[in-house]
């Protein structure tokens, strides 16, 4: 938890920080509440919240918070180091892999979004991913903390692989 604290303290010492971590957390929830919108035929913003309801959207916000905190940490790791090296890009491709999940689980808790996953994976997926869908939720927000754990973790220079 101090780590975490310490690793914050850095991301928002900056202005610069604060507004990276606002646009971007308000961006990722307005495309995760834009998308099944702007796919969806008659479908609008009012009717998309209905069919999300409560725990649906407060899912979407935890994952676009969280997301968007990771993407402040993110830019503020990128800009305390200049060079680039193999392991630092798996670090940015499994952030980014982490933040596409969490994304695409967040598509789960509306029912209108179901067709787009029915079409990207097929019935048999579909179906499994539905049926499952609260461990998977569970599972992008876990991934998401695991995430910005990690980032911390460098931000503070305990990562015994990925010095800054």
């Amino acid at each position: 938890m101090i780590m975490l604290k310490q690793a914050l303290k850095q991301t928002f010492a900056d202005p610069c920080g604060w507004s990276v971590f606002i646009v971007s957390s308000i961006g990722l929830f307005l495309l995760l509440l834009l998308i099944p919108v702007w796919t969806t035929p008659g479908n609008d913003i009012y009717f998309q919240i209905e069919l999300l309801g409560l725990w649906g959207t407060l899912l979407v916000a935890i994952l676009s918070i969280g997301n968007g905190l990771l993407i402040t940490m993110q830019t503020v790791i990128r800009h305390k180091q200049k060079e680039s090296s193999a392991a630092k890009k798996v670090v940015k491709a499994t952030t980014l892999s982490g933040i596409l999940l969490g994304s695409l689980a967040s598509t789960l808790a509306c029912a209108a979004c179901y067709s787009s996953i029915l079409s990207l994976f097929g019935f048999g997926a579909t179906a499994f991913v539905v049926e499952y869908r609260t461990y998977i939720a569970i599972g992008a927000v876990l991934l998401t903390a695991g995430a910005i754990h990690y980032s911390a973790k460098r931000l503070n220079n305990a990562c015994a692989v990925c010095h800054i």
